[in-house]
């Protein structure tokens, strides 16, 4: 059987190519959701009920008029 020999000009495999070798071992998993509370205080829930919903929406529309008022007039100047 043949002998393989190699150029002396062309180096089989240069320094700077090298391919690094793999990890020994596997990275610990990462948590991407830390399912924690920031706190430990308790949350009181929402009362909703302190106002009624007609005042919100009359309060809106009011509101929405009113902007769309002070912006028709700045735009009509």
């Amino acid at each position: 059987m043949e002998e393989l020999t190699l150029s002396p000009r062309a180096p089989a495999r240069p320094a700077g190519n090298a391919r690094p070798e793999p990890a020994a071992r596997a990275l610990p998993p990462v948590e991407r959701f830390n399912g924690r509370a920031a706190n430990d205080a308790e949350v009181e829930p929402v009362v909703l009920d302190d106002i009624p919903r007609w005042v919100v929406v009359v309060g809106g529309a009011v509101f929405a008029a009113a902007l769309g008022a002070l912006l028709g007039g700045a735009l009509s100047v």
